[in-house]
């Protein structure tokens, strides 16, 4: 320990305690003064604090003995004769005696308490290296800094330096008072005396935390530095003073401060380069005052002024320039030529990026191209706090194009010593290099193997974790795009329960759950009991002063974890609603949307939603977060001005909401520009307008959304914002080929260390399509805005032409099996429900993957999907589905109703029904059974009209209900259409015709419902029925009638009353031109009586070319004609014959019978109906050849035989088979090819000729 010895009598009570101690070994000497004691301290505190080469360290290693050496032998050989009197010596005093003296300290001259703490200081040192040293008693230092800050004045410039670097070593914080003193004495004295004092003097005034100091100590350099810059150097403007301005404005305004300070810190960084952009650093030469500072020192300058925010353009750029200059600077330690920046190694380099990081300020590209090069060659050298504090600094100072490589590099660097990293700098390393977003749009640095050894290190280190570091390290992976091992995952889950409900705060846990749902990784229930115990126990009222962001990111996190907790989305809910006002638009629609997917409906809260919503929509909402809110409002069915007038809620400038909202989206649309020479309509002339505000455009999944949210709020939102969204989604559909289809339902949710951007709700990032990726227009977005279209009336036919050309280019059977499903439904419900052209087109390119697809479909989504397979039948291009599809359509179905049939819809079983059998299919009895059963116990919840398609649906494919469970539905149906009783039922002309056809099918001729549709369908005026089918049924029904019902004499008339009074007209007249017809061709057979032709055409009332049976008039004839002509050629006598409603049958006699004028023998009329109303007007029946049979044609092309069951007959087939079976004629089914017909024929004529 170097002699220190005070230069002054002490005071008695300090000479007697001196005494006391010990005795001097030698006689007293001239020691150093306590400045020149210390001579060398100033760079035994750079050595120790900053760092230096290791050659140098070297050399000052091998130079400290030796001068020690010579100064014992130049104090031994000093004369005794300048020792004054009373001089005491301190080199031989311990710890202990040294303690003792500093304890009467407050009595001590300000030179003599310095002595003291000099001496303290290295002795402890001493004890520190030969082991841990003894503590020091609470009054030894207080009083010594007391007896320093009486005299502060009366020290030197040194001294005080001397001072402060002595707190440094003890590790003692002066009083306040002390270092207010000291930083005032060297503010006035030290800056034009010594630079390297000054500098010092900042650096440990900013390690002992004195701000204030260092603010007016850098001040003062400051000044220094820009007395010496010339005036065509010096940029202009005051960036404290426009910062401070804009704080006071930001807090003025209700900003919170993370977003005022990040705005600031950007402002700042922008005005900075501005300033810069005109110099060059590299080629001005330094401030005079900075170019005799060492390297070493330049970096401790760069370092405080970052630690303090210090941003003085002057000032920084001197010292970068004064560290390219400097020629110590630029001689490498190990040899080499020389380089700028060369001669820093990697502890000074790092601090040299972390300082800038801080600062949030690059230098000229010159000098970071320097520093960038430097430290990739210097990366060996790198501490792991070097690597972590460079990395970390780099997203805050993107783009960084002189930079390029180095963040990979440094990753690069730490993968293989993760072992080295303490938690925090770990913790550091990731979150720097794996954040995304901020001004920049800094990315994840692709460094695989740093991410892996990353999440071994987490497995590893999990159990010992902080909170802090916990939640950073998982969410910087998760942000990274890398997921942890499941041990990690475990060990992180296990840690954090350990830490709940105490030590694990809101927002960390926050944090920790976004980072679980983030990673679809289902973590412990136990876990999240536990989380919602501590947020609903000790922690509740934390809650409030979290920030929203938090809140909303929590409430996501437990949406996307399916966890379900009533109590807990209140209180949530309560948090937010009591931070609404501050809340940021994209917190409110991270909170709303995790609270629809939730099903839970917090009222309070949405209503002060629609208020920022309405107040907030032209400033602080950009098109995503508009479509995700009114999403939310439209999934938990809330009206945004629920309970308020019929205008609801207002903007600022007094629009309604939700016509603020159609307007903002018509705004922001993003229609592509019109070629030249094209015209924009008016309406939409607008819409590209969103480029001049600044917020970017709706993306496909966004205008989806939003118009899906008009139509469940049911709210038209114009026919201008239908018609630009089709047109947007024309131009994205054709680009769909070949880009990968992407999935952005939800808000992003953000990294921990980014600004986020959907989803979140969105979320991955659901930021949107953008412009180039735009093409990869997902398929749910496509789905949705046709299902709105189809809501709102809106038939775009150039949306659906689109959709067909790009069929084959959706991701239709690539897609999950959970949207699929909801796809391919809304798809085929739209375009059938809008009756566009290009339905049937594009239901042809449906089926493949709603096959493929059919087991993820729910009952719901296989009604739909065979409702718009029915519907797209009578528009002309009949879609026939495939039996496999049918089948497994109907298998689920009935695997639904075997499973007690509580999730079905009876009114969707209605629809499956009626839409199997206009599909021509069969069903099982059983199902059909099922289904009736489920609909009749549903009672007055079914629709009328829905019921008559159900009984409809079975007498069409022939399937009688139960009796008891048929009487209950016919019972219930007469109720509700029953007036006399009050009821006001309106039952539609399509299913008036439908039930009445039904019940005469099902022989419900003596019921109550059936005379009371009869008199329905006796009093449609003319021209009703419109339809030509319907007309169709009518006539079938009278005939089935006329046939069947004979209770009294005057049943036939009455049976004919069932059509209304112009159709019976209608009816008379071809009767008598089916007579007239008759005596033409009696004529012909009696010239030619074994000459069988075909049947003329039916005079009557022309039919429909299609008559929605699945084959026209003409195509069913042929059918007849080829069956006919297939039994003269087997050698049977036959003859084409029409039914009075239009079907066609073929009769065969039985051989040997004479020919004749049997009713409707010679005519081609011959149902029946006009043989029995004949008779019944007294009218002689003639005789004529007797018949053996009658073939009734019937094959799936014509819709008259089911597809599944081509034997099964359906609709009309049947009917004529039962006139046949009234007449007492065997009916053959013309089923099953031309051989079967004629094979079952021949056997009819052997069973009559027998009779």
């Amino acid at each position: 320990m170097p002699a220190v010895a005070a230069t002054s009598a002490l005071p008695a009570a300090a000479a007697a305690s001196g005494a006391r101690l010990v005795q001097c070994r030698r006689r007293c000497v001239a020691p150093r003064s306590v400045a020149s004691a210390d001579s060398s301290s100033l760079a035994d505190a750079a050595v120790l604090q900053g760092g230096t080469t290791p050659r140098r360290q070297h050399q000052q290693a091998q130079q400290q003995p030796q001068q020690r050496r010579r100064w014992h032998r130049a104090q031994s050989s000093a004369p005794a004769a300048a020792e004054p009197a009373g001089r005491l010596d301190l080199r031989s005093l311990g710890l202990k005696q040294l303690v003792e003296l500093a304890c009467g300290g407050d009595q001590l001259e300000p030179r003599h308490a310095l002595a003291v703490l000099h001496a303290l200081s290295w002795e402890l040192k001493q004890q520190r290296q030969r082991g841990a040293p003894p503590p020091l008693p609470d009054q030894a230092l207080p009083r010594l800094f007391a007896a320093l800050q009486r005299g502060c004045g009366e020290l030197q410039v040194r001294d005080l330096v001397l001072m402060l670097q002595l707190c440094t070593r003890l590790r003692a914080r002066p009083p306040q008072a002390l270092l207010d003193a000291a930083a005032q004495q060297l503010c006035h004295r030290l800056p034009a005396e010594a630079p390297a004092q000054s500098v010092t003097a900042v650096w440990m005034l900013t390690r002992l935390g004195h701000q204030a100091g260092v603010s007016s100590l850098l001040a003062a350099i400051d000044a220094q530095v820009q007395r010496q810059v010339p005036s065509s150097q010096a940029p202009a403007g005051a960036e404290q003073q426009q910062e401070q301005q804009q704080h006071h404005m930001a807090a003025a305004a209700g900003q919170p401060e993370q977003d005022q300070q990040h705005e600031r810190q950007h402002h700042v960084a922008q005005q900075l380069q501005q300033q810069l952009s005109s110099r060059d650093e590299s080629t001005a030469p330094p401030p005079a005052w900075l170019a005799q500072l060492p390297p070493l020192l330049l970096v401790h300058l760069l370092w405080v002024c970052g630690k303090a925010g210090y941003r003085s353009v002057p000032l920084l750029c001197g010292i970068c320039a004064a560290l390219l200059h400097s020629a110590e600077a630029a001689r490498p330690a190990m040899g080499g030529a020389p380089a700028p920046l060369a001669g820093l190694d990697g502890k000074l380099l790092a601090m040299v990026w972390y300082s800038l990081g801080l600062l949030q300020w690059a230098p000229g590209p010159e000098f970071v191209k320097h520093a960038a090069l430097q430290a990739r060659a210097a990366l060996p050298t790198f501490t792991s706090q070097g690597l972590s504090n460079a990395a970390w600094a780099l997203p805050r100072l993107a783009p960084l194009p002189a930079a390029d490589g180095l963040a990979a590099a440094l990753a690069a660097a730490a993968a293989p010593r993760l072992a080295e990293f303490s938690n925090q700098e770990l913790g550091m390393l990731l979150v720097a290099l794996s954040q995304r977003g901020g001004p920049a749009s800094w990315r994840p640095v692709a460094v695989p193997q740093l991410y892996e050894a990353a999440g071994e290190q987490l497995a590893v280190r999990a159990p010992r974790l902080g909170e802090r570091d916990l939640c950073s390290m998982l969410s910087a992976l998760v942000t990274a795009g890398h997921r942890p091992s499941d041990a990690a995952l475990a060990a992180v889950a296990a840690r954090a329960e350990t830490l709940l409900p105490d030590r694990l705060p809101p927002a960390s846990l926050a944090w920790l759950l976004w980072s679980f749902a983030h990673l679809r990784a289902q973590p412990p229930r136990s876990l999240l009991r536990r989380a919602e115990a501590a947020l609903r126990g000790p922690q509740l009222l934390a809650l409030y002063a979290v920030d929203g962001a938090d809140v909303a990111r929590l409430c996501w996190a437990l949406a996307e974890l399916k966890y379900y907790s009533g109590a807990l989305l209140a209180d949530l809910s309560a948090v937010l609603r009591s931070m609404w006002e501050r809340l940021p638009a994209q917190s409110m629609t991270l909170a709303l949307r995790s609270f629809a997917l939730q099903n839970f409906t917090p009222h309070d809260l949405l209503d002060v939603a629609a208020e920022h919503l309405a107040a907030h929509l032209d400033d602080s909402y950009d098109p995503h977060s508009v479509a995700l809110s009114m999403w939310a409002f439209g999934r938990l069915g809330v009206h945004p001005g629920r309970g308020l007038p019929s205008g609801g809620l207002c903007t600022p400038e007094g629009v309604p909401l939700l016509e603020a909202v159609a307007a903002y989206a018509l705004r922001h649309v993003g229609l592509p520009e019109e070629p030249a020479g094209g015209s924009q309509p008016a309406a939409t002339a607008a819409a590209p307008a969103e480029a001049s505000e600044g917020r970017g455009a709706f993306t496909l999944q966004g205008l989806s959304m939003l118009l899906w949210s008009f139509a469940t709020l049911e709210h038209h939102p114009g026919t201008a914002l239908l018609q630009a969204t089709g047109k947007r989604f024309v131009a994205a559909l054709p680009h769909q080929q070949g880009a990968a289809a992407a999935d952005v339902a939800g808000l992003s949710t953000g990294g921990p260390t980014g600004s986020g951007g959907s989803g979140d709700p969105g979320g991955g990032d659901a930021a949107g399509v953008a412009a180039a990726p735009e093409c990869a227009a997902c398929l749910r977005s496509v789905s949705q805005a046709a299902w709105a279209f189809a809501k709102f009336g809106y038939a775009d036919e150039a949306f659906f032409l689109a959709l067909v050309e790009q069929v084959d280019h959706l991701p239709l059977k690539d897609s999950s099996p959970e949207e699929a499903p909801q796809s391919l439904t809304s798809l085929a419900y739209a375009a059938a429900k809008l009756r566009v052209g290009a339905a049937p087109a594009l239901l042809r390119g449906l089926l493949p993957p709603a096959q493929q697809h059919m087991q993820g479909f729910n009952s719901e989504e296989v009604c739909q999907l065979l409702w718009a397979l029915a519907a797209v039948g009578g528009l002309g291009g009949a879609v026939q589905a495939h039996a496999p599809l049918l089948d497994a359509a109907a298998a689920r179905l009935a695997a639904d109703l075997a499973r007690g049939g509580a999730g079905v819809d009876p009114r969707l079983l209605c629809m499956a029904v009626h839409a199997l059998a206009e599909l021509q299919y069969r069903c099982d009895d059983s199902l059909l059974a099922g289904c009736v059963r489920a609909v009749a116990a549903a009672g007055a919840d079914v629709p009328v009209s829905l019921l008559a398609k159900l009984l409809w649906g079975c007498a069409h494919v022939g399937h009688v209900p139960e009796a008891g469970v048929l009487e209950g539905i016919t019972a219930d149906l007469y109720y509700r259409l029953s007036h006399r009783r009050g009821n006001r039922t309106v039952l539609q002309v399509p299913d008036l015709v439908l039930l009445l056809w039904a019940l005469a099918a099902l022989g419900q001729y003596t019921t109550q419902l059936y005379r009371n549709v009869a008199f329905r369908a006796t009093r449609l005026p003319e021209g009703v029925p419109e339809a030509p089918r319907l007309r169709r049924l009518l006539r079938e029904a009278t005939v089935l009638h006329s046939c069947e019902y004979r209770l009294d004499p005057v049943a036939a008339e009455a049976a004919a009353a069932i059509l209304p009074a112009w159709m019976a007209g209608q009816a008379a007249a071809a009767a008598e031109a089916a007579q007239q017809g008759a005596a033409a061709q009696q004529q012909q057979q009696a010239e030619a009586p074994w000459l069988l032709k075909p049947a003329a055409p039916p005079v009557q009332a022309p039919l429909p070319t299609r008559d929605g049976s699945g084959a026209p008039p003409a195509e069913r004839r042929a059918e007849a004609e080829a069956v006919c002509t297939a039994l003269l050629r087997s050698g049977m006598r036959a003859s084409l014959k029409q039914l009075s409603y239009g079907d066609y049958i073929v009769a065969v006699e039985k051989p040997g019978s004479q020919p004749g004028s049997q009713a409707g023998s010679g005519s081609d009329s011959d149902d029946g109906s006009s043989d029995e109303s004949s008779g019944g007007g007294g009218r002689r029946r003639q005789r004529g050849p007797k018949l053996a049979c009658a073939v009734v044609p019937a094959s799936p092309a014509t819709g008259r035989a089911a597809y599944n069951k081509p034997s099964c007959l359906l609709g009309s087939a049947l009917v004529a088979q039962r006139v046949l079976a009234a007449r007492e004629l065997p009916a053959v089914p013309g089923t099953g090819g031309e051989t079967e017909v004629v094979k079952r024929s021949k056997a009819a004529l052997r069973r009559g000729g027998s009779d």
